[in-house]
């Protein structure tokens, strides 16, 4: 999600699913070559059904492929949100006032790859802004993933652009984030600590 365009009264962000769609396109290429230059399809039709699976998930990821255009306008009061495929086309919209706050939602997920020593992790985190609006209904913009080793990931753009989101509409912007290490030994310690207590006053 990138702000393509911002003044007093709009701001327009944008996101396109690029990567997904060059996958895809990729995938559609390499499936043609190889039906077609190998002359698979005359000698031999059984094996040319991995090009065809090549040419099939690379139509499949293309027509997935999305773009979202989110547009703030505070000269009519109105938030519209379009999403956008080759064969759909999607359209919300919502008045500027009933957004109350706007979040940044982050989920970690850990793993390790098999060329990775036995002790190292990788984590992978995913961010999602969302508009909250006055009735507790959210509206999620296109999340975006990032990966770390041993660590958390540096210089998140979601949390900029949520920032000058809430500047824009003079909202609050609240970072939902799960608990970090030190964060769950501090609450664990704590809980510990109370019990503690409790079983001496016994």
């Amino acid at each position: 999600m990138k702000i393509i365009k911002e003044t007093s009264n709009l701001m327009i962000l944008k996101d396109w699913q690029i990567v997904t769609f060059f996958i895809g396109a990729f995938f559609c290429l390499l499936g043609v070559y190889l039906l077609f230059s190998s002359g698979l399809v005359k000698d031999r039709p059984l094996s040319s059904l991995p090009s065809i699976l090549f040419f099939l998930v690379g139509v499949f990821k293309i027509f997935r492929a999305k773009t979202t255009t989110v547009s703030l306008n505070k000269g009519i009061n109105k938030l519209s949100l379009e999403r956008k495929t080759i064969i759909n086309r999607k359209k919300e919209e919502y008045k500027l006032d009933e957004i109350k706050q706007v979040e940044l939602q982050e989920q970690v997920s850990s793993y390790r790859s098999g060329t990775d020593p036995y002790w190292a992790r990788r984590q992978r985190y995913s961010y999602s802004l969302v508009f909250v609006l006055n009735n507790d209904q959210t509206i999620s913009l296109p999340s975006s993933g990032k990966i770390a080793v041993m660590g958390r990931q540096i210089g998140n753009s979601e949390e900029q652009i949520g920032k000058k989101i809430s500047e824009f509409l003079n909202i609050p912007f609240k970072n939902i984030r799960p608990p970090t290490l030190d964060e769950s030994i501090s609450a664990l310690k704590e809980v510990v600590r109370e019990e503690m207590q409790k079983r001496s006053k016994q």
